[in-house]
C-alpha cells in the first residue's frame, strides 16, 4: 500500500413498559419479573466507576435485554481491548446515531428494519388533546410539523437514547393541553419499538453528559417547532433552521428546495433571503444548483423557449432585463425585476409548465453528472482515509476559504488516501490537489506558525498513539495491534523523536531535536502500515484522534492533557 500525493491536500415508567408484550422482532420490550429487576446496589454500581465500564455494563445485562447487534459490537470492542473506553451509550450510538440524519419513515426503515412496523404520526386516529391530535393540528410547541411525529420520537429515544419517562415528563411540562403521555403514544398507538426497561435505565447512567444533552436537545426542539411554524406561515416552501446543520440535513433541505422549484419553477428565480441565505453558508449546493438552473434555461429547448419570451416580454412591459447569474435564483433582483416576472408568468400561463419541464430536466442532468463523479471515485478505489491535519485546524482552514471565496475541491484539507491497489491520480484530481494546497499555503503565508503547529501536533500524536497501543497491549486478543506495535519500534528505533513537555507547551516553539519533515514522513509511515492491517481504518482513526488531542491540548497550554498523552 501506499499513500497517495492527494494527502498533501488535505450522537419510571418500568412497570408499565414491562407490560408491553414481546414483538415479532424480539426486540420489543420484554416482560419481565422481580428476578431481572436490579438490586439497589447493582444500580448504584452504575453510579460509580463502572457508570462507563463497559466490561460491568454487558455482565449485569442478559443477553435478551439488548436490541439487536448491540450485544456483539460490545464484546467485539472488549475484544479490541477498549482503547477508547467506549460506554453502552457510545456503543448504541455507534448503531442508531444515522437515524438522525433520516427525514422520512421510509428512509429510516430502509436503513433499520428494526422499525418496520413504525406508523406514521398522520395516519393513526388521535384522542383528543393527545400528543398526536396536537400534533396533527399544529398545536404542538415543541415538534417541528415538517417531519413525522413518529420519526422525531424515535430520533430522541432511539438516536439519542433519551428516557421515556423524561421524554413523557417535558412534554407534560411543556404541552399543556396534551392528556396522555408519550410511553402510550410511542407504544400503543405509533407503534414505536420500547426498550427493555433495565437496558434503559443502564443506557442512560452510561452516557456521562446525559442531563445536559437532554435539555439542549429539548431547546433546540423547541426553537426549530417555532421557527418552522414561522417560515410556512411566511410562505416558505422548504423549513430551513437557523444553526449549524449536519451534511445530511443540508442535503435534505437541498432536495426539498429542488423539488419545491420543479413544481414551482418562477419560485426558482425570486427565491426568498432565507434561501439565499442557506447557499451562500453551502457552495457546494449553490454550485449544483447553479448547474442545473443553468442547464434548464439554456441546454433544453422548453427553458430556451420560455427565456425567448421572457426576454421580449419584460424590455417591452417596463424596460429592464435579466442576466444569466440572476435567471439561477441566486443573484438579487430589483423591484423592477420582479415586478417584470410576476406580470409575465400570470399573463404566460404556459411558461409555468414548460419551466417545471425544463427545471426537472437540469436536476436530471445534475444527478446524472453526480453518478458520473460517483463512479469515477470508485474507479479510483479509495480503501482508507488518514487525518493529516487536526480537525480545528482543517474546520479554520474551511472558514478561511469560505470567507474569501476560495474554491474547496469535494477532497477536503488535509485528508489522506491510502489506496489498496496502484493510484492513478488523473488530471482532475491533480488539479484538486492544487487547489486545496493553494488554500493551506495561503492560509499558512497568512499564519505563519502553522507548519511548525502541525509538525508539533504529530510528534506529540506519534507517541501518544504508541502509549495508547502498549497501555493496551494485554487487553487485545486481535493479533493486529502487537504487529502494529511492533512495526512502530523498529520505526522509531530508526528515527526517535525527542519531546520535552515544558517546551511544547507552546506550540508556537519550533519541534526540538528532530526536523518537521521527518515527523511528517513518521506520521505517514505510521498511516500505511495501520493499513496494512485487517482492522486498519480502525486505527487510522484512533491516529486522527489522537492527532486532535495532541493539538488541543498543545495549542490551549493543558499541561494536564499534554503530560497524560505524553505518559509523563
Amino acid at each position: 500500500m501506499r499513500i497517495s500525493n492527494i494527502s498533501q491536500a488535505e450522537f419510571n415508567n418500568n412497570n408499565k413498559i414491562a407490560k408491553q408484550k414481546q414483538n415479532n422482532n424480539n426486540f420489543q420490550t420484554h416482560a419481565v419479573n422481580n428476578n431481572y429487576v436490579p438490586l439497589t446496589n447493582q444500580y448504584l454500581a452504575f453510579l460509580g466507576g463502572y457508570s462507563v465500564d463497559l466490561k460491568q455494563t454487558v455482565n449485569q445485562l442478559n443477553e435478551n435485554q439488548f436490541p439487536p447487534q448491540i450485544r456483539q459490537q460490545a464484546l467485539q470492542t472488549l475484544e479490541c481491548g477498549n482503547p477508547e473506553d467506549k460506554t453502552l451509550y457510545d456503543i448504541h450510538l455507534d448503531k442508531y446515531k444515522k437515524i438522525l440524519d433520516c427525514y422520512s419513515l421510509e428512509e429510516l426503515k430502509e436503513k433499520y428494519p428494526e422499525f418496520k412496523d413504525a406508523k406514521s404520526a398522520w395516519e393513526v386516529d388521535a384522542n383528543k388533546n393527545s400528543l398526536i391530535y396536537n400534533f396533527q393540528n399544529g398545536q404542538s410547541e415543541i415538534f417541528s410539523p415538517q417531519e413525522d411525529l413518529t420519526l422525531q420520537l424515535i430520533k430522541l429515544y432511539w438516536g439519542q437514547g433519551f428516557s421515556l419517562s423524561d421524554i413523557s415528563k417535558y412534554i407534560e411540562q411543556n404541552d399543556s393541553n396534551n392528556t396522555k403521555n408519550a410511553h402510550y403514544s410511542m407504544g400503543k398507538k405509533l407503534n414505536i419499538p420500547l426498550l427493555n426497561p433495565r437496558y434503559a435505565i443502564v443506557l442512560k447512567l452510561s452516557n456521562k453528559e446525559y442531563n445536559e444533552k437532554f435539555t439542549e436537545q429539548m431547546s433546540i426542539k423547541r426553537k426549530e417547532a417555532h421557527e418552522a411554524k414561522q417560515q410556512l406561515y411566511e410562505g416558505e416552501g422548504v423549513v430551513i433552521p437557523s444553526g449549524s446543520l449536519s451534511e445530511a440535513h443540508k442535503k435534505h433541505i437541498s432536495e426539498g428546495l429542488k423539488k419545491y422549484y420543479q413544481e414551482n419553477p418562477e419560485a426558482s428565480i425570486v427565491i426568498s433571503e432565507r434561501q439565499r441565505q442557506f447557499y451562500i453558508e453551502n457552495p457546494e449546493e449553490k454550485e449544483k444548483r447553479h448547474f442545473a438552473m443553468d442547464y434548464a434555461w439554456n441546454k433544453t429547448k422548453e427553458g430556451k423557449s420560455v427565456l425567448k419570451h421572457l426576454n421580449k416580454f419584460i424590455k417591452k412591459y417596463n424596460n429592464t432585463n435579466i442576466n444569466e447569474e440572476q435567471l439561477s435564483g441566486i443573484e438579487k433582483l430589483d423591484e423592477k425585476q420582479k415586478t417584470a416576472l410576476a406580470a409575465f408568468f400570470k399573463k404566460n400561463a404556459w411558461a409555468k409548465e414548460q419551466l417545471s419541464k425544463a427545471v426537472k430536466k437540469g436536476y436530471i442532468a445534475l444527478e446524472k453528472t453526480l453518478k458520473m463523479q460517483q463512479d469515477f471515485s470508485l474507479i479510483q478505489k479509495k480503501s482508507y482515509t488518514l487525518e493529516m491535519f487536526p480537525k480545528a485546524l482543517r474546520e479554520d482552514m474551511k472558514k478561511y476559504a469560505q470567507e474569501r471565496n476560495l474554491e474547496l475541491p469535494d477532497i477536503g484539507i488535509g485528508t489522506a488516501y491510502i489506496y489498496a491497489g496502484e493510484n492513478k491520480d488523473t488530471l482532475e484530481t491533480k488539479n484538486a490537489v492544487k487547489k486545496v494546497q493553494s488554500i493551506i499555503d495561503k492560509y499558512s503565508n497568512d499564519y505563519k506558525n502553522t507548519a511548525d503547529d502541525i509538525a508539533t501536533s504529530r510528534q506529540i500524536a506519534i507517541i501518544a498513539f504508541k502509549n495508547k497501543l502498549e497501555k493496551n497491549l494485554e487487553k487485545y486478543t486481535n493479533n493486529d495491534v502487537k504487529i502494529l506495535n511492533e512495526k512502530l519500534n523498529i520505526l522509531l528505533k530508526e528515527f526517535p523523536i525527542y519531546i520535552n513537555p515544558y517546551t511544547q507547551l507552546n506550540i508556537k516553539v519550533p519541534v526540538s531535536g528532530i526536523s518537521g519533515e521527518i515527523i511528517n514522513s513518521l506520521y505517514y509511515s505510521i498511516g500505511a502500515i495501520a493499513a496494512e492491517l485487517n482492522n486498519g481504518q480502525y486505527f487510522l482513526d484512533l491516529l486522527g484522534k489522537t492527532l486532535d488531542e495532541a493539538y488541543d491540548a498543545a495549542y490551549l497550554k493543558n499541561e494536564e492533557e499534554l503530560r497524560k498523552l505524553l505518559d509523563y
